[in-house]
């Protein structure tokens, strides 16, 4: 099994990675289809289907990739796809470019698994075996807040100020989290890099997102 060295100190940099994840998910699951119809002047329902699947798609299909990986860096890796797509698809409603929406889509799936997978696991290295059951209680809870409140507000918002207006502000949100979730990781880990610390055995990479811990 592959091993990673532990990072004592990132536990604050994984909960705005997670929201930003889950933010995003809920925007491309419920605003994406009415946003990628209104760019492309199109009632195909095809178009809302080809977002959800390149961003719940992509971000399988990387997390299984390095699901052997170090969770910091996998983090990191996920916090910038996250950032790009937030980016682009901000300004593919501001120019409104389908083909934009779809290329920030590709780079936020791409960001979507890697990014919840390894805040997931740099949170859970923090806590020891037994402590582990609530920290994921917790976790989920966040994650669920972050999935459906935001998308909440952005539908009464929608209402008041119209598509358009929430979709760039949506995006604006998301890539600053990710952004203050990745700039925290790597200001953190050249600090320790400029730190003289003793050695430290490796440990065995903490649990993913859905899985069983050993016994």
């Amino acid at each position: 099994m592959s091993r990673c060295p532990a990072r004592p100190g990132v536990l604050s940099h994984g909960p705005p990675c997670l929201v930003a994840v889950w933010a995003l998910g809920g925007f491309y699951l419920s605003l994406g289809p009415s946003l990628a119809a209104q760019l492309s002047s199109s009632r195909n329902l095809l178009w809302g289907g080809v977002i959800a699947f390149l961003l719940t798609g992509l971000g399988a299909v990387t997390s299984f990739a390095f699901r052997n990986s170090a969770p910091p860096a996998v983090m990191l890796g996920g916090c910038i796809g996250l950032l790009g797509g937030a980016v682009v698809t901000r300004a593919a409603v501001a120019a409104g470019s389908p083909s934009l929406l779809v290329l920030g889509t590709v780079m936020a799936g791409l960001g979507f698994g890697p990014g919840n997978l390894g805040a997931y696991r740099v949170i859970m290295a923090r806590a020891i075996p037994s402590n582990r059951a609530g920290l994921i209680a917790a976790v989920s809870t966040v994650n669920y807040l972050a999935f459906g409140l935001p998308v909440l507000i952005a539908g009464i918002a929608t209402s008041d100020f119209g598509l358009h207006y929430t979709a760039l502000v949506y995006s604006a949100v998301i890539a600053l989290l990710a952004l203050a979730a990745a700039g925290g990781l790597l200001f953190e880990g050249s600090a320790r890099t400029r730190a003289p610390r003793a050695a430290t055995p490796p440990h065995e990479l903490p649990p993913g997102p859905c899985t069983i811990p050993p016994r």
